[in-house]
């Protein structure tokens, strides 16, 4: 099949713009199998409490952490956790959750914890393409603890971190 030159530019033009994103790490991808991928890193088992628009396609959502599934965040030190949401482009989020919404987020830390001292800015739903999530979204609604896409992606997270991958000099 042969494709006229502008087909050409316009195909090379968009591989060179996702070549350059992901080489500048516009595009990112989080497959959990480093083992120092889970140092900043968490998956939480949520109820939404509070969703506040604050930018064109960011949110504040405050939740109320149920459970760690993996990673280093504690549910015991707070009832509510205020993490920051970006809605499309790098990640795959394509909507903020609605207040009361049981939700499954990867998120990472951005500022130390302050233990006790209320909703904590400085965590991130990631905005990166969650490998063992579906559709790649760092945020995804479940119905509770027995939905079928909770035991799935926990199954995919096992995986990924039973390959206890390191960085070179780690």
């Amino acid at each position: 099949m042969k494709h006229s030159s502008k087909e050409q530019f316009l195909a090379t033009l968009f591989f060179t713009t996702c070549l350059v994103c992901r080489a500048a790490g516009a595009i990112s991808t989080f497959t959990g199998e480093y083992v120092r991928q889970w140092q900043d890193r968490s998956l939480l088992y949520t109820r939404v409490m509070a969703v506040t628009n604050t930018a064109r396609d960011q949110y504040q959502v405050t939740v109320e952490p149920l459970a760690t599934l993996t990673g280093t965040f504690d549910c015991g030190l707070s009832a509510r956790l205020a993490v920051r949401l970006y809605i499309g482009f790098p990640g795959r989020i394509e909507a903020a959750p609605e207040p009361g919404a049981t939700v499954l987020m990867l998120v990472y830390q951005k500022s130390p914890l302050v233990p006790g001292a209320g909703p904590r800015p400085g965590y991130v739903v990631s905005p990166d393409i969650v490998e063992f999530m579906p559709g790649g979204s760092g945020c995804i609604r479940v119905s509770g603890m027995e939905d079928k896409t909770l035991v799935e992606v926990m199954d995919r997270v096992r995986r990924a971190r039973a390959a206890n991958k390191h960085l070179p000099g780690e």
